[in-house]
């Protein structure tokens, strides 16, 4: 398990205060008076924190007044956020947005607090068009607070750059007094669509998929493509997105879980089981996720699908060119580098994939940065190899992915976490669209993939109240 700050408060049981806004606000004081008090400008990022009795956070997030909302639970550590509000933001655009992020991101952490963190995402290509309702290339909050859950305890937390936040204290003391603590359960319905719209169909997927295997046989150099469909569901009346995300949530165990609202009413939320890679300190994890299944409820049968996985031709050559990827980049930024021999199954409430663990120590000079640069996108969300793959998607798919498949997570000074950003969906007022993709190699059947996204947006279409039978309209 990652070690975090808290490591004393998550082995012993810390008392919840009664009264959170009101301990948490004489820490703020606290804070800002030094600041004033001191003749240098203090740019280092503080974090405060108080205990707080347990509370439903997608709940408590939806009840909270702030037009910056942000949801991040692990998928296998116990840990969570909700927060809202900015205390600050790292965005940019253009050819140069890597360094720009590099620099912001080695000023911002150097210094910082112990378990402050940066939540946020990045494109998937940095070369599409920017229909995306994100702004920039990438986008990274440093939230104003944060409902943040350890191991089954629960802390109000408030970051703070003295610095800059010494003049508004009135406005931040404010702002803790307005966060509400209702006990009340986040209840209600998913009003059903009433129409399904899909980009491309199934004559214009066959089309895609055709052409993508006719460059693969015929002497070009792609051997992989991965190609995404997006879904989108319309409604007659607005929608509650919590409650979509809350019913996403409860449907998909073993996953990770994002809710991102930073600009206007869009809304970038899912359930990606695919971790791009953990930091602890210099070391670091990932995994190749490649290679689908079906899953079944009678145990006999189940055990046949998995095996039949295992077994696969098509699937297991799939897998490989992911494998391969990330091995490359871990030999060019790790040393003590360890990989599993062999895939193994990844098993989840709707479907499964082969998975094959990396290990590795980051070398000295190697920061978050550079790892977000190289390792995405893998050959399980992009291709192989990897530019000829993304010059194919970029021709033939008809619609921006935006965040769709790109990282999706957190950093910090001493750690960091990112998702790939799969099984995911933009909300609006009254649309919600779903992105999935399939990965192309030779054997590839257009019939097959198109099945394959079909049941990968699953859990979706489960939380929307729909079974896969009446799904189309």
């Amino acid at each position: 398990m990652m070690e975090r700050r808290d490591n004393i408060q998550s082995t012993l049981q810390v008392t919840p205060v009664t009264k959170p806004s009101l301990m948490l606000s004489d820490q703020v004081r606290s804070v800002l008076a030094a600041a004033r008090n001191t003749a240098a400008v203090d740019q280092r990022i503080v974090q405060v924190s108080v205990p707080v009795a347990a509370l439903d956070p997608v709940q408590w997030l939806r009840e909270q007044d702030a037009d910056i909302k942000i949801f991040w639970e692990a998928r296998d550590d116990q840990f969570f956020t909700a927060a809202l509000g900015e205390a600050d933001q790292l965005i940019a655009q253009g050819n140069d947005a890597f360094p720009v992020l590099k620099a912001q991101v080695n000023e911002r952490l150097e210094e910082a607090q112990e378990g402050v963190r940066y939540y946020g995402g990045i494109r998937f290509d940095q070369a599409g068009t920017p229909e995306w309702p994100v702004a920039g290339n990438f986008c990274f909050v440093l939230p104003r607070f944060e409902l943040q859950g350890h191991d089954g305890q629960f802390f109000l937390c408030c970051n703070l750059i003295p610095g800059e936040d010494m003049h508004r204290e009135e406005e931040l003391l404010a702002a803790l007094a307005g966060i509400q603590f209702s006990t009340h359960k986040l209840r209600g319905e998913v009003p059903l669509p009433i129409a399904r719209h899909d980009s491309p169909n199934e004559s214009g997927w066959r089309g895609m998929i055709q052409e993508a295997l006719k460059m693969i046989r015929n002497g070009h150099p792609l051997e992989k493509v991965v190609l995404a469909r997006k879904v989108e569901f319309s409604f007659t009346e607005a929608f509650d997105k919590f409650l979509l995300f809350k019913l996403l949530r409860e449907a998909t165990p073993n996953c990770f879980h994002f809710y991102f609202q930073v600009q206007d009413a869009y809304v970038f939320l899912g359930a990606p089981p695919e971790r791009l890679y953990r930091r602890n300190g210099r070391a670091i994890f990932s995994e190749a996720v490649a290679g689908t299944g079906m899953r079944d409820d009678i145990n006999a049968k189940d055990i046949e699908l998995g095996h039949r996985l295992l077994l696969s031709d098509k699937d297991q050559h799939e897998h490989a060119f992911v494998r391969r990827s990330i091995e490359q980049v871990f030999r060019a930024i790790c040393t003590d580098i360890t990989m599993d021999k062999a895939p193994s199954l990844m098993n989840l409430n709707i479907g499964r994939h082969l998975r094959s663990k990396f290990h590795g120590m980051l070398r000295p000079s190697i920061s978050d940065v550079d790892i977000l640069q190289a390792l995405p996108p893998t050959s399980a969300v992009g291709g192989h190899p990897k530019k000829e793959a993304m010059e194919t998607i970029r021709q033939l798919e008809s619609f921006d992915r935006g965040w769709y498949a790109g990282p999706i997570g957190w950093m910090s000074n001493e750690a960091a976490e990112f998702a790939v950003a799969i099984r995911s969906g933009l909300a609006t007022d009254r649309k919600l669209a779903l992105y999935s993709g399939a990965g192309i190699v030779e054997g590839s059947k257009p019939v097959d993939e198109w099945q394959e996204i079909e049941q990968k947006i699953g859990d979706f279409i489960k939380a929307l109240g729909l079974d896969q039978r009446r799904a189309k309209y």
